[in-house]
């Protein structure tokens, strides 16, 4: 949170007369100053989804999750282009390069990006 959004309320509360549509305004305010620090940042996991379609095609559609996980570490030793920055296997995350950062992933929610692979690459269905 900056500086400059962390008396907005104040000063609004200063210049708008009270009344019902004051406190919404105010409401909206607070709510807006919580997620000012998140602004720019979300997920971006398009790099895992590259990654983890990228593992599908060359194993196949009946790739397991520890044969994700062992493609998802020879891609991060040897592909730094796909941004995929490591595994760690003991506190079961992926470590994904994105903007700003290095952002970790869980095991569990691989199963996701398989899924959601998987459907992109052999279904006609589009993905949800």
């Amino acid at each position: 949170m900056t500086s400059d959004w962390v008396g907005a309320t104040g000063v609004l509360a200063s210049y708008v007369p009270e009344g019902p549509d004051r406190n919404m305004l105010l409401s909206h305010v607070r709510f807006s100053v919580i997620f000012q620090g998140q602004h720019g940042r979300g997920k971006r996991n398009g790099a895992l989804n590259k990654a983890v379609q990228y593992c599908i095609g060359r194993v196949g559609p009946t790739i397991s999750l520890r044969q994700l996980v062992d493609e998802l570490e020879i891609i991060a030793a040897n592909h730094p282009s796909m941004h995929i920055a490591g595994v760690d296997r003991f506190a079961k995350l992926i470590l994904v390069d994105v903007k700003g950062g290095t952002e970790e992933i869980q095991f569990a929610s691989l199963y996701y990006h398989l899924t959601k692979a998987r459907k992109e690459l052999f279904s006609n269905q589009p993905p949800n």
